[in-house]
């Protein structure tokens, strides 16, 4: 049945998605190298956020993440006998925090953390027989970003900004996946080495400017897949995905010797971003020969209190996604709603907390054609 094979490609027609688990943006998502045959598949997504609350003096804070897009690409082809090949072009990371505000009567008021990023992927697949495959490739990342400390809360380092230009850095995967085409079932296991990114880095302080160049390191990661068929038109899936965010120490070289000059030199990253896990289930169901149907929930768990970064304000979050494809011919167009609800989070500068936000969500669409050759 078709819907064996595109229950993944429909849910991945929410290419942008917003997300708790640090920097994710696409989950580092290899499904296309699962699908039988030749396959081509473009997705385009655009998120709308909504993160707001009030700081600790009583004012709103507003608008304290921007809305984002992407467009993702994923081709994989047959090379006979038992290997594919296959080609991913995604954005594997991302940020957009920008709160709103003036920075001279609110504490967090311009205060930004954004991230854009691309990545390529060659990833290949070998079938030992009709259950048993391993896969493996290599991503190239790019990166850009900003870093700009602004309001009151930062005190001394109001003003500070660091933009990191051209980081590229170079990551590996590998896994192994167990199918029975009978029943529909596979179970797929994916592990993503961590990147270690160098990037050219201009410091702006008050007194000047201080170039140099930065290296930090994306999270490793652990992918798990599974989906099993339930009836004659019925998918059940779902996904475990872990990434140590911890990892991510990022501390330009100009700020390192400014926070030792006051006295805050045990900060080691002006990131502050914790391990984590992200679930996801779903179910699919075929309809008719060209129509095929979507659910499914998605679950971040919540740290252990509410403070987080002012640069990572978000704590926890559950999700809807509903979504259908229609089939014409090698055709198959796909769409997607996701509605994103994040737990309370209390941003803190220093350790110290500045504001608690209480009203946050996010509407995600996607869109995405596939083709079968």
């Amino acid at each position: 049945m078709k819907h064996v094979a595109s229950a993944l490609v429909l849910l991945s027609a929410s290419a942008t998605a917003a997300g708790a688990l640090g920097l994710d943006r696409s989950g580092q998502d290899i499904s296309a190298i699962f699908e039988p045959g030749g396959f081509a598949k473009l997705s385009y997504g655009f998120t709308r956020q909504d993160l707001s609350g009030y700081d600790i003096s009583g004012d709103p804070m507003t608008d304290a993440a921007d809305d984002f897009s992407e467009a993702d690409l994923a081709v994989k082809t047959d090379l006979g006998g038992s290997f594919s090949l296959g080609l991913i072009i995604d954005e594997p990371y991302g940020s957009d925090i920008a709160y709103g505000g003036d920075p001279q009567t609110t504490f967090l008021g311009g205060t930004r953390f954004g991230i854009d990023s691309r990545a390529i992927t060659a990833i290949g697949r070998y079938r030992f027989n009709d259950s048993l495959s391993v896969h493996g490739g290599l991503q190239r990342v790019t990166l850009d970003g900003v870093v700009a400390f602004s309001g009151r809360g930062f005190g001394p380092l109001q003003g500070y900004r660091v933009d990191l230009e051209d980081g590229e850095g170079t990551a590996w995967l590998a896994g192994i996946a167990y199918e029975r085409p009978e029943n529909r079932l596979r179970i797929a296991l994916t592990y993503n080495s961590g990147t270690e990114i160098d990037a050219a880095t201009t410091e702006i302080f008050a007194d000047g400017e201080f170039r140099s160049r930065t290296k930090f390191t994306l999270p490793e990661a652990w992918n798990l897949d599974v989906q099993t068929g339930i009836g004659p038109n019925t998918l059940v899936f779902g996904s475990i995905r872990s990434a140590a965010y911890s990892q991510t120490q990022l501390m330009p070289a100009g700020l390192e010797i400014g926070l030792a000059d006051l006295n805050l030199a045990d900060i080691t990253s002006i990131t502050d971003m914790d391990d984590g896990r992200a679930y996801e289930l779903g179910v699919s169901r075929q309809f008719t020969e060209t129509f095929e149907g979507l659910v499914a929930l998605t679950f971040e768990p919540r740290a252990g209190d509410d403070f987080v970064s002012a640069l990572t304000p978000v704590n926890g979050l559950a999700g809807l996604t509903i979504g259908g494809t229609y089939t014409l011919n090698s055709v198959e167009l796909s769409g997607t709603i996701r509605y994103t609800v994040f737990g309370d989070a209390r941003p803190t500068v220093v350790g110290l907390p500045v504001g608690a936000l209480t009203s946050n969500e996010a509407l995600s669409v996607g869109l995405s054609v596939a083709y079968r050759f």
